[in-house]
């Protein structure tokens, strides 16, 4: 039982989503608070709770920013989804530093149309 405890404190990751406008008002508290290791901002849920029809908008790229901002002050990982791995460069250049690549549905549906262009190949 030691043992796992020790193994769980060394491998386990705390990440605080930051999707509401609420969090965004504390965020100086959130990224600073002790046992958490990164903040991960949703950016479509975020664009809901701010009433944006989409992601790319200003309120959105600014609580990006945001949330990098503190994220980086306070020695934390800042995290977002992107659709595209092309996006990353740029918004590693606003102080992002890691990425959620795609979902478990678009990873599913391009599997199956590449076994669907495979056979269809045959």
């Amino acid at each position: 039982m030691t043992e796992l405890i020790a193994r769980s404190h060394k491998e386990t990751v705390v990440i605080a989503q930051i999707e509401e406008p609420e969090a965004l008002d504390a965020i100086d508290d959130i990224a600073s608070t002790e046992g958490i290791d990164g903040l991960f901002i949703g950016p479509a849920d975020l664009a809901v709770c701010l009433n944006e029809s989409g992601t790319d908008c200003e309120s959105v790229n600014k609580a990006m920013k945001t949330v990098a901002a503190a994220a980086k002050s306070n020695k934390k990982c800042a995290i977002t989804f992107i659709p595209d791995p092309k996006l990353a460069a740029e918004l590693q250049t606003i102080g992002l530093t890691m990425f959620c690549v795609g979902s478990e549905q678009s990873l599913i549906l391009a599997g199956a149309r590449q076994v669907m262009a495979t056979i269809a190949e045959t």
